[in-house]
């Protein structure tokens, strides 16, 4: 039995129809659900703080043995203090408005024009602007030597393609003058020996930024987000953070937890 998932009923009629030489087919309606768990510190900001200290703590001990074990923790402070700034000088209201993408970038250009006398903050978000840059000029030259070796695939395919000889020209068939000098020691692989090709370098990059993502810059645009329609924006972050986590909740006292259910439902045919 052949068994082919469609997203709409259209296109699973019309791949009956297409196939109907292969035998009968039945289209059944399947269900998808997938559920998962977001979790908010969602407790006075002082407390946050002396929260945050106290799993830095703890985060410490457990990671003794892996020196180059990054330090979560740090960047939720980073965030923390940085929301702090937002909402106090009304800052926030500038990240309305956008698609995730110009949030990011506005966010950026906020933080870099603020002063903070905590030294992590700029240091913290000048490593991910730098990460960023980095990826960015490594996923464009993907794409030029992408385009380079298209352009150098159609050369080749004209320097094959047929052309008329005369009788008289066709004397012999060892190498050209030129190709006699050309040796393998002239041909050099484009990466060296001991460096990631760029494909591979562009997702290293990634892989550095998603913790930096993910525990500083996502946790700001979600408290952000969550109370800035309040009518005091500042007192609604001072009386609850609503701080996002990620997946380090042994860290912290759970009662002090705001957890958020996502359902996300998909049908196939």
């Amino acid at each position: 039995m052949i068994e082919i998932e469609f997203d709409s009923m259209e296109d699973a009629a019309e791949a009956v129809k297409e196939l109907s030489y292969l035998g009968k087919a039945r289209i059944d309606k399947r269900i998808h659900q997938d559920v998962s768990r977001k979790l908010f510190l969602n407790s006075t900001y002082e407390k946050a703080l002396d929260q945050l200290k106290n799993a830095e703590k703890i985060f410490e001990e457990e990671n003794l043995d892996d020196e180059n074990d990054e330090n979560l923790v740090e960047y939720l402070y980073v965030a923390l203090t940085v929301l702090k700034k937002l909402f106090e000088n009304g800052k926030f209201r500038e990240l309305d408005n956008k698609d995730p993408i110009e949030v990011e970038k506005k966010l950026l250009e906020i933080v870099s024009e603020m002063d903070f006398n905590d030294t992590k903050v700029t240091l913290r978000f000048g490593e991910y602007e730098k990460l960023k840059k980095e990826a960015n000029e490594l996923y464009e030259n993907m794409i030029n030597l992408s385009i380079e070796k298209s352009n150098q695939d159609e050369d080749v395919e004209e320097s094959y393609s047929p052309v008329s000889v005369k009788p008289d020209e066709v004397r012999h068939s060892g190498p050209s003058k030129e190709e006699e000098s050309f040796s393998e020691d002239d041909i050099t692989s484009e990466d060296d020996s001991d460096s990631l090709p760029p494909g591979a370098k562009y997702f290293n990059k990634l892989f550095e930024m998603s913790s930096l993502k993910q525990y500083m810059i996502s946790p700001i645009i979600e408290s952000v987000f969550f109370h800035r329609d309040s009518e005091d924006p500042y007192s609604c972050f001072i009386d609850g953070v609503y701080l996002d986590i990620g997946k380090l909740p042994d860290l912290f006292e759970a009662s002090d937890f705001r957890i958020r259910l996502m359902s996300n439902i998909h049908i196939t045919y």
